[in-house]
């Protein structure tokens, strides 16, 4: 019996743990809402989330570089530049990831209309590159909680309480066995 506790709060705690702070990390691009765009022979594909853009709130870009045909190419680093209007606001090359999203949070102070340019580079060559418009709109309706990011939370903080409670009982059992 001891043992099935042991395991139940060694898998609840990693569980939680996993939950609470992986979700967020790699949520963004499966929620569909993504950019693309063909450069023969790839696809580039940026997806964003949250869907809509807003005023003083973290947008989080994930970057993949596509065959047309659909498996994901490898490729050293993209650089991304985001503008508004002529003016650029911030630029920088990020490297692929190994593991998860190759990915960039970034605020937009003011709404407006912004483009987002993206170059995939292997080495000193550009494999492939595309420009994105889109707007961001004024935040009317107060702060804006990430679904995603608290769904994992909340499911991760149970887990991580399933456990703890579990070490709890054993610990009072393993103190009354002592006495």
């Amino acid at each position: 019996m001891r043992f099935l506790a042991e395991a139940v709060l060694t898998a609840s705690v990693f569980a939680g743990v996993a939950l609470t702070f992986l979700t967020p990390i790699v949520s963004a691009h499966s929620l569909g809402a993504s950019f693309e765009a063909t450069t023969t022979p790839y696809r580039v594909d940026v997806g964003y989330d949250p869907a809509e853009f807003m005023a003083g709130y973290a947008s989080r870009f994930d970057f993949d570089l596509r065959e047309e045909s659909g498996p994901v190419t490898e490729y050293d680093y993209v650089w991304v530049r985001i503008t508004k209007e002529k003016q650029t606001l911030f630029a920088t090359g990020i490297e692929r990831q190994l593991l998860g999203p190759t990915t960039l949070l970034y605020t937009f102070d003011i709404p407006g209309n912004y483009t987002l340019h993206v170059s995939y580079r292997q080495g000193t060559d550009v494999m492939a590159e595309a420009s994105f418009a889109f707007t961001v709109v004024a935040n009317d309706s107060g702060p804006m909680l990430p679904r995603d990011g608290l769904m994992g939370f909340g499911v991760g903080a149970a887990f991580s309480i399933a456990g703890i409670s579990t070490w709890l009982r054993l610990r009072r059992s393993h103190v009354r066995d002592v006495s």
